[in-house]
């Protein structure tokens, strides 16, 4: 039970560190939509936000492995892009979009 608790403890103070580098990053808004998912070999992505600039999108597989890596930039705060997944097999995939301040936000995605 100890250890449990000072790994705990270990991980919340991690977390408040990272949060105190980056107070920013907590008052930004980063909404993600992504569909159709499950279904379909072309995903469209609207992200919405009170940031402008340029956004990182990364799209890895489950074992971390990544296989979409671009950059995107808004001037308005809404940017709606398309990904093709044709040539890439069924499975679950993570969608992580990170903002120019560094807030970070994902998205479970299915491909079926």
């Amino acid at each position: 039970m100890q250890s449990w608790k000072r790994n705990f403890e270990q991980l919340f103070w991690i977390e408040n560190q990272i949060n105190k580098s980056r107070p920013e990053a907590k008052d930004s808004r980063l909404n993600i939509k992504a569909y159709p998912n499950p279904k379909g070999n072309l995903l469209t992505v609207e992200l919405t936000t009170d940031e402008i600039g340029e956004f990182t999108i990364q799209i890895t597989d489950l074992k971390g492995k990544q296989i979409i890596a671009e950059k995107v930039t808004s001037q308005t705060g809404y940017i709606q892009f398309q990904i093709d997944f044709s040539n890439y097999p069924n499975a679950m995939y993570q969608l992580q979009i990170q903002s120019p301040k560094g807030y970070l936000n994902s998205k479970k995605l299915i491909k079926i």
